[in-house]
């Protein structure tokens, strides 16, 4: 089978979001960038949250001004550095009790007849196959992903086997344009699903909600606000689940994290005093600690100087005791609880937990943060840059396989990776002001160690694989 997807493009935005862009600096808002290249609201508004974070940039109006400096190649790979650091920072910590059921919605489990499904743009299952018999992968579990709508700009959750068969839809159709489901975050049991849900404008106002597996018992837990305005310390992860499923982590306006007992239907809610935001929750494996994002102002004499920063920070459950780990953002735990992974200048490191044992990674030099996805035996990392995603050695850093795609995520037993890549959507009429075809993004499967070929599974974005249960 030969390649497919989009031509390599080894830069800092995909040529889809330098399109955007383009249209930011006329001034365009999101509806309008849509309308203007034939992609549904969501999907314009997904490709300003990217561009956003790969430029570092915490505005419409920023990005609008943004120019090109020299970089880095990505695959420049350095040396080992020894650079840590740990101190306590206070951690304020308030209890809210007695959160109750807030709302409860129908699940529409409409979905797949067993056969090999795919969606088109619209989000309508076809009987279309993918790929040949030999050519489906044979992974197990089942893989959540969202497809959004182009007209009226609705995007729902829909589950999928791993072979593209089986497609059934978990979440309803929303009953008002711009609206919908997504991000969905398996719990590490597989019986369950964190997501937002909620209205998309200027940015994201909704609920944090919970599901069965299956899409039903849908309950609302929380309340979320997210705007256009990206702070530097910006994490795309802001649902969590503890390693025994029994709490979620999620971020909430104004900038801090709460933590919800699924049992007991109680919440907290962390920040620290010198953090001006908090984001990214990341759970350790044994549940007892929660690495998050820390965004600060250095402050004298209670005025703030102008410095400011990204710090990984792990809150200890037990006794309320804030570690900061090192400058950076996007905490990502080792299988085993002894490694945290994340970025800083645009490259990856990781570190023990405590911050010493510092390694540069991967000197990437992007302008924004990368997201270490740990493989779960714990001995590769995928991530995504420019356009590429990348698996390399979690201990050497050396790099075993590339790939046009973003978005990766592992299979249960870490033999697979499924990841989501933009092509042109050959069934839409040509809209685009150079008479090309709109893009719009798909889904693939691929063997973690490079071998095969990529195989195509069906269409939609942010792949998210289950635990087998």
């Amino acid at each position: 089978m030969g390649k497919r997807g989009r031509p390599k493009h080894p830069d800092i935005l995909t040529p889809r979001e330098w399109e955007v862009l383009d249209l930011l600096r006329e001034g365009l808002t999101n509806e309008q960038v849509g309308e203007r290249l034939g992609i549904s609201f969501a999907t314009a508004r997904y490709h300003v949250s990217e561009i956003l974070s790969k430029l570092g940039v915490g505005s419409r109006e920023e990005a609008a001004r943004w120019e090109p400096e020299g970089r880095r190649r990505w695959w420049s790979l350095a040396g080992p550095l020894t650079v840590a650091k740990a101190a306590g920072v206070a951690v304020v910590v308030a209890a809210i009790v007695g959160l109750g059921v807030l709302a409860w919605l129908v699940a529409d489990t409409s979905g797949g007849d067993g056969g090999s499904e795919v969606f088109q743009t619209g989000g309508s299952p076809t009987d279309a196959v993918v790929g040949s018999p030999t050519e489906v992968p044979a992974a197990s579990g089942t893989i959540l992903f969202t497809v959004n709508d182009i007209v009226p700009y609705q995007f729902r959750i829909y589950a999928t086997n791993a072979d593209g068969s089986g497609v059934t839809a978990l979440t309803p159709v929303p009953e008002v344009e711009y609206a919908g489901s997504l991000d969905p975050v398996w719990s590490p049991d597989g019986q369950w699903v964190a997501y937002f849900s909620g209205r998309v404008g200027t940015g994201f106002v909704g609920t944090v909600n919970v599901m069965r597996s299956d899409g039903s018992e849908p309950v609302e837990i929380g309340t979320a606000e997210m705007i256009d305005v990206v702070p530097p310390c910006a994490a795309r992860d802001a649902i969590a689940w503890s390693g025994d499923s029994s709490k979620i982590a999620y971020h909430s306006n104004p900038g801090s994290i709460r933590i919800f007992d699924v049992e007991t239907r109680t919440e907290i809610e962390i920040g620290a005093e010198e953090l001006h935001s908090a984001q990214g929750p990341a759970w350790s494996p044994d549940g007892k600690q929660l690495a998050f994002n820390g965004w600060y102002f250095e402050v004298s004499d209670g005025v703030p100087t102008g410095e400011q920063g990204c710090k990984v920070l792990v809150l200890e459950l037990a006794t309320e005791e804030v570690l900061e780990v090192a400058e950076g953002r996007g905490p990502s735990w080792s299988p085993d609880g002894r490694r945290i992974a994340y970025s800083r200048g645009g490259d990856l490191y990781v570190a023990d937990v405590d911050g010493s044992n510092e390694e540069l990674l991967l000197a990437a030099g992007v302008s924004y943060g990368i997201r270490a996805r740990w493989s779960p035996e714990g001995d590769r990392i995928a991530t995504s840059l420019s356009g590429q995603l990348v698996v390399m050695d979690s201990d050497s850093g050396d790099v075993r396989m590339t790939v046009d795609g973003w978005n990766p995520t592992w299979s249960p037993d870490g033999n697979w990776i499924a990841y989501a890549l933009e092509e042109p959507n050959l069934e839409a009429t040509p809209v685009a002001r150079d008479g090309s075809q709109p893009l719009h993004s798909v889904m693939y499967i691929t063997r973690s160690d490079g071998s095969g070929q990529p195989v195509r599974f069906g269409v939609g974005t942010s792949p998210v694989w289950g635990p087998v249960p």
